[in-house]
């Protein structure tokens, strides 16, 4: 099946049937069921009356094939969920929930909920093997300039790396590969050092600033080369380290960030993060390539009661 735009979609996708068989084509290996409670493959029968409804031989549970995954439990039409994942995978700056709620005719705390659950999917994504090659290193602070901000209501040491209520944001940018960005409580050099060393292969040229929580990528067996930014030394000309890529990739996420959401939240901060994370990462592949490799991390239930106890921690 192929679809280029939002007609060849709707004519794809003409009822709930049809968007289940395409969910089985995708989620299940040859199409063949899998029961959701007891992962059992053989003995699987399908109901005559309703052929998207299965029971299983072995645990006696029925199941569909949206048990278990991001689509558990919903009450919106899994033809507009179809329609959701289009939009958010394809445009490139993202779909703020008030626009996709007009799109689909729903409310607006449905539609944050429904983006929040495509988050999840593209949080359990795995891209592969570790970063190798060159890799680029860089932190950055994120949030409202102390300018900007009242002066009665203004936070002392607000300025750079003393900014105690801005989000603090490591990304590591492999070259002409895929990016990780993370949120992290700290830029010390333990935390920083434990991220590289899960994601990096030892071997690897790592590039970054003059940071001084680098120090020492050496003795763990990395390439480590730096530019001093502090000599307003972008590109260094010795050995051609430079962060320019990840403040470029940076900018793109700030700007979908302002034109398009406004506003994130610390709590959910690396949601968004992995969403850019994986438009950067599929940025290769074709719509439809997109649009099912979301579907295919669609595995894993968010509920409402843990977004919002996500949001009382």
């Amino acid at each position: 099946m192929q679809f280029d735009t939002l007609l060849e979609l709707s004519d794809m996708f003409p009822n709930e049937e049809s968007c289940k068989k395409y969910l089985e084509k995708v989620l299940w290996a040859n199409g063949e069921p899998v029961c959701a409670h007891c992962k059992n493959t053989k003995k699987i029968y399908r109901f005559a009356t309703k052929p998207t409804q299965f029971k299983c031989g072995k645990c006696r549970k029925q199941f569909t094939v949206t048990v278990g995954t991001i689509f558990h439990g919903t009450h919106v039409p899994l033809r507009k969920w179809i329609f959701a994942i289009y939009l958010f995978t394809t445009h490139k700056k993202g779909v703020s929930a008030h626009q996709l709620a007009r799109d689909l005719k729903i409310t607006v705390k449905t539609a944050w909920f429904m983006k929040h659950r495509l988050r999840t999917a593209f949080e359990n994504m795995d891209f592969g093997a570790p970063m190798e090659g060159t890799v680029t290193v860089d932190e950055s602070f994120w949030g409202m300039k102390a300018k900007n901000i009242h002066y009665h209501k203004r936070p002392k040491h607000n300025q750079g790396r003393k900014g105690e209520n801005k989000l603090k944001i490591f990304t590591m940018l492999e070259t002409n590969g895929k990016v990780k960005s993370v949120h992290v409580q700290d830029l010390k050099s333990q935390t920083l050092k434990g991220i590289i060393f899960n994601h990096v292969s030892p071997g690897t040229t790592i590039q970054s600033d003059e940071y001084n929580a680098y120090n020492g990528l050496s003795w763990m067996g990395y390439n480590h080369i730096k530019c001093d930014h502090g000599r307003y030394q972008y590109v260094n000309k010795e050995n051609g380290a430079t962060t320019n890529a990840i403040e470029n990739y940076w900018s793109h996420i700030k700007r979908a960030i302002i034109g398009t959401y406004y506003h994130v939240s610390k709590k959910h901060i690396q949601s968004y993060l992995s969403e850019f994370d994986y438009k950067f990462n599929t940025r290769n592949k074709t719509d439809i390539e997109r649009f099912n490799l979301a579907i295919l991390g669609s595995q894993g239930r968010l509920k409402y009661s843990q977004l919002i106890n996500k949001l009382n921690d």
